[in-house]
């Protein structure tokens, strides 16, 4: 087992044989990043974006 850092989260890799190639086998919460190619990680990344970009307007306007 291998610990992965990914996006600040700790990811737990284990390798198996008995797989198939090109195969995973996930947690839900990485199956819903990774299915409907990425579209739960994206609209996260866009939300995200969207906050950062509302706290830099909020810090913009405190400054003299």
């Amino acid at each position: 087992m291998t610990n992965v850092n990914l996006g600040g989260q700790e990811i737990k890799l284990i390798r198996s044989d008995m797989l198939p190639a090109r195969t995973m086998v996930v947690s839900p919460d990485l199956y819903d990043l990774l299915a409907d190619d990425g579209r739960a990680a994206k609209k996260a990344h866009e939300e995200t974006m969207e906050r950062i970009k509302a706290f830099d307007a909020l810090v913009k306007g405190l400054k003299p």
